[in-house]
């Protein structure tokens, strides 16, 4: 990936430690705006993000062979087409197209399809948005922006729920997380009548930038606005333009011949000639049209806050770094208020996530919390305590635990064999497995905690069951986390509330909320690192 200018360094003293990053690592501006400029932040984001490309060799898939790419095309359409008015690339991805059932039975598998879809977004990043047009958008972050259309026509109620769901919430989680500052206009057309209900479970897996820039459009109204922001000669035919390639537009733009071209060098072993057809997207770029510059409040928002101006809410930067650590003799020093977090940032460390078993922690703060409530509401002694699919609070109460006389027995129920280290403690679970519970094990429990992988009434209606076997009693308590959205599903199946306080998960892209089968005077507050705005 190519990096443009950046805006500062990050120093030892605002790293929480990758062995193979350099200790004096240059932060780009889209990670800086991302962040709100918590240059803390920033950089722990863009080591976290050079890690993961370097997991999932994402600099060098460019250069592997896409044995499926013809077979995925013919069920997943997603093509890049010219430009909007402002120069931004357009891409558009038919989501109504996705058919994961036909893809299986054709040997694709769901993360194929995944390194696909990663696939042509670095193409996109390499031969589309290699280039700043000059709207202030893209001078904000130093990043080539790109005009996104997403084709709701086709997509059922049933997808929500399922596979396809499943996969653009981890192809959103991704782009969220690992490609920021990528997107100018978001437009989802063609949403069919009952999208209204679908938005209410599709919305918090956007952030509050992204729901900014988000348009949402019924079929009459797609071609109106789409030809506000693209000219008809870039848009087109089945939008409300005047394009048709000779082919069709999502098989034969240039932009899809380059890459089709690419994929056949690949295979063939070939050197990839694109001269002409580099020659001619430039071309296309340089519209006749002239590029119109564009100010919003919310970019000029984002400029302010890179360092510039606090919110109201938000610490300055620096500050925020200076609350954490402070620099002794070249080495990182926790101060009190970081040292109670050490414990979990050590776990983040030794266990990184895994983004293909969903797995994405919660922050220190978070963690702390939780692990106290564990311990606060479970008896001092003889108390059992059940960590359904949360590692993250199970290793912060057994360290916190340490020091007491009293000790709470903590088992750990998760698919992840890697937490084997734990030994009895650790119990293997799957969740398409909710009565494989040790006897011994079932009715034990005083205080249950569970956060599943996913949020479909599928998944949880077996966590509640696992959940419903483990406890001891009626007055046994559950605290569980999952999005807002659910909180009718959730009294239904376990019949928990939902709390004042909302646990921050930092590489979740949608808010979650937390709700407990008890009153807790302690979850009765608001959690500082959310924004409630």
């Amino acid at each position: 990936m190519v990096w443009h200018k950046t805006l500062a360094k990050g120093s030892h003293s605002g790293r929480i430690g990758k062995a193979d990053v350099a200790s004096n690592m240059e932060i780009p501006a889209a990670f800086l705006v991302a962040e709100n400029g918590n240059v803390s932040k920033a950089l722990e984001r863009y080591q976290t993000t050079m890690l993961w490309r370097k997991q999932m060799k994402v600099d060098s898939i460019l250069a592997a062979p896409q044995t499926h790419y013809d077979t995925i095309k013919t069920h997943y359409t997603q093509f890049l087409h010219k430009h909007d008015k402002l120069g931004h690339p357009l891409y558009i991805e038919k989501v109504g197209s996705i058919k994961i059932a036909q893809l299986k039975k054709l040997g694709v598998s769901l993360d194929t399809l995944f390194k696909h879809y990663l696939f042509a977004m670095e193409f996109a990043l390499k031969y589309a948005a290699q280039h700043m047009c000059p709207c202030d958008a893209c001078a904000a972050s130093e990043t080539q922006k790109m005009c996104i259309i997403l084709d709701a026509r086709g997509i059922g109620m049933r997808d929500m729920g399922g596979e396809v769901f499943e996969f653009i919430r981890r192809c959103t989680g991704v782009m969220q997380r690992h490609y920021p500052q990528r997107s100018f206009k978001i437009f989802i057309v063609n949403v069919p009548s009952w999208f209204g209900m679908a938005w209410k479970g599709v919305k918090p897996l956007l952030n509050e930038a992204t729901r900014a820039k988000t348009n949402i459009l019924t079929d009459s109204e797609t071609a109106t606005a789409l030809l506000k922001f693209i000219d008809a000669e870039n848009l087109p035919l089945e939008y409300g333009g005047t394009c048709s390639c000779m082919g069709g537009c999502e098989k034969n733009s240039s932009y899809q011949r380059l890459q089709r071209v690419l994929v056949q060098s690949v295979l063939e072993r070939k050197p990839f000639e694109s001269e002409e057809l580099v020659r001619t997207i430039s071309l296309e770029r340089s519209s006749k049209a002239p590029i119109k510059r564009e100010s919003s409040s919310t970019v000029l928002d984002q400029l302010l806050r890179v360092g510039l101006i606090r919110s109201p809410g938000r610490s300055n930067s620096y500050a925020k770094i200076g609350s954490l650590a402070i620099l002794k003799n070249g080495r990182l020093t926790m101060n009190g208020e970081a040292t109670q977090k050490r414990h979990a940032r050590s776990f983040w460390q030794k266990f990184p996530e895994k983004e293909e078993l969903n797995q994405y922690w919660y922050s220190a703060d978070t963690v702390a919390t939780l692990a106290k409530e564990a311990i606060v509401e479970t008896p001092e002694s003889g108390g059992r305590i059940a960590f359904l699919s949360t590692p993250s609070v199970y290793f912060a109460v057994q360290t916190q635990q340490n020091d007491d006389l009293s000790q709470r027995e903590c088992f750990l129920f998760d698919f992840d064999p890697k937490f084997a280290s734990e030994g009895e403690h650790f119990v293997p679970f799957d969740f398409n497995k909710p009565d494989d519970i040790p006897s011994e094990l079932v009715g034990t429990f005083d205080f249950v905690l569970v956060d599943p992988p996913f949020i479909t009434r599928e998944v949880w209606e077996l966590y509640a069951k696992t959940a419903k076997l483990l406890l001891r009693s009626k007055d046994s308590k559950i605290l569980l986390t999952t999005i807002e959205e659910n909180a009718a599903m959730i009294q239904e199946l376990l019949g928990c509330r939902s709390s004042t306080f909302k646990p921050s998960i930092p590489h979740l892209v949608y808010q979650y909320a937390l709700f407990t089968n008890y009153e807790s005077p302690a979850l009765d507050a608001l959690n500082p690192e959310v924004n409630f705005d």
